[in-house]
């Protein structure tokens, strides 16, 4: 069930991934520093990784339907997307390492959070970071998650289980904080 999806902030557009996009997103997150943080994406990455991640979140009966492009206004610069789950979806992001630093990624994560709990029925919203990931951490913390615990996972791109810990922001501690006081284009 792959969905069109499109939202706007003041600096970036969130749209939904499409085939054409797996060069770009080969070349950016074939980063030993961008994949590292991440647990699912192997080292080094592939244009065939790239394109058989993006038939699967393209697939007409996926349960990953929200996975949007990041772009900063000159293309796509990285993802954020929903992984459902039986406790609930689970937001992750990654960025490209020419745009650290900028806020981003709290923007883009800020937009789709909010469009998630304005737009569909969910309780809560799952998401982890690594210990060895504090921009990670404090993107989720800045949006209202709390920790709930932490279990080492396996990283793919370093070949091993690290320290990670979960997180997770209800619609109701969303909503107590505030929620994201904006118009966001979308469905």
């Amino acid at each position: 069930m792959s969905v069109d999806l499109r939202l706007a902030t003041d600096r970036l557009t969130l749209r939904s991934v499409r085939r054409d996009d797996a060069r770009r997103i080969a070349r950016l997150i074939d980063d030993f520093d961008v994949a590292k943080m991440l647990a699912r994406v192997p080292h080094p990455y592939r244009l065939q990784d790239a394109e058989s991640w993006l038939d699967g979140v393209l697939a007409p009966d996926t349960h990953e339907p929200y996975v949007l492009a990041i772009d900063p206004g000159v293309g796509l610069a990285g993802i954020v997307g929903f992984y459902e789950h039986e406790q609930g979806p689970e937001i992750g992001y990654w960025l490209a390492k020419p745009w650290w630093g900028n806020g981003i990624v709290s923007e883009a994560a800020r937009a789709a959070v909010d469009w998630r709990f304005r737009k569909t029925d969910c309780a809560q919203i799952l998401s982890g970071a690594f210990e060895v990931n504090p921009a990670s951490q404090r993107i989720l913390e800045k949006l209202g998650f709390e920790e709930m615990g932490r279990l080492p996972i396996y990283c793919r791109a370093r070949d091993k289980r690290m320290p990670h810990i979960n997180y997770r922001l209800t619609r109701d501690r969303y909503d107590r904080l505030g929620g994201e006081k904006s118009d966001h284009d979308g469905a």
